[in-house]
């Protein structure tokens, strides 16, 4: 049995750095531009624009504080770990919930996230460049098609690699595909792809 953190995102807006520098720069810089350029005010700044001005301007170098700092920072979690993946050879456990490997059509995982990763920022984000790890998802696709989900948390790149016997059997029960299997295990090359077909032949023979 193999168990994973479950991560539930926070619904609604998320304050992050980005949205609170643009928020505020953004509508101070648009009346300066209303004022001056499409209403054509030529009368001397007053104290109000340099308020504006130096509002603008902090949130500004706020933001490029927050994004240089970000190379070593990590991300907010933005949410909630909380329920359990729980990984068994006969059954698979989502939030408390269980579900039959015979209940269970198809499986697809996305592992590739892990805590600590460097995520390069984009082009005008102030955000933090490191890593929570939650950015990985687990589908199963019933018999019935309904599909069931969730996020879930890993420490090292390949956390999910302690789950191999119980991620082999999934394949041999024709719950996942080989080249997602060796996807998921991030296996590549071809001996290591050869050698990992003997395992699984192994691995069956044993059964």
């Amino acid at each position: 049995m193999i168990t994973f953190d479950i991560f539930k995102k926070k619904k609604g807006i998320y304050w992050t750095n980005t949205l609170i520098v643009y928020s505020i720069a953004i509508p101070c810089l648009l009346v300066e531009f209303i004022k001056y350029i499409i209403l054509d005010f030529e009368q001397k700044k007053n104290i109000f624009d340099d308020i504006l001005f130096y509002i603008a301007l902090g949130s500004l170098g706020y933001g490029l504080v927050m994004g240089v700092s970000g190379f070593v920072r990590h991300q907010p979690l933005k949410g909630k770990l909380e329920g359990s993946l729980i990984l068994e050879d006969d059954k698979i456990t989502i939030d408390h919930e269980a579900y039959r490997l015979d209940e269970i059509k198809k499986i697809k995982i996305l592992n590739y996230d892990y805590y600590s990763k460097f995520n390069f920022p984009t082009r005008g984000s102030f955000e933090a460049s490191l890593s929570r790890g939650v950015d990985n998802k687990f589908e199963i696709i019933l018999n019935s098609g309904e599909i069931v989900s969730c996020a879930f948390c890993q420490f090292n790149r390949y956390d999910i690699v302690d789950a191999k016997k119980q991620l082999i059997n999934y394949h041999l029960k024709g719950k996942i595909e080989f080249l997602h299997l060796i996807e998921i295990l991030g296996i590549s090359g071809f001996n290591q792809i050869k050698l990992f077909k003997k395992e699984i032949k192994w691995f069956q023979e044993d059964r």
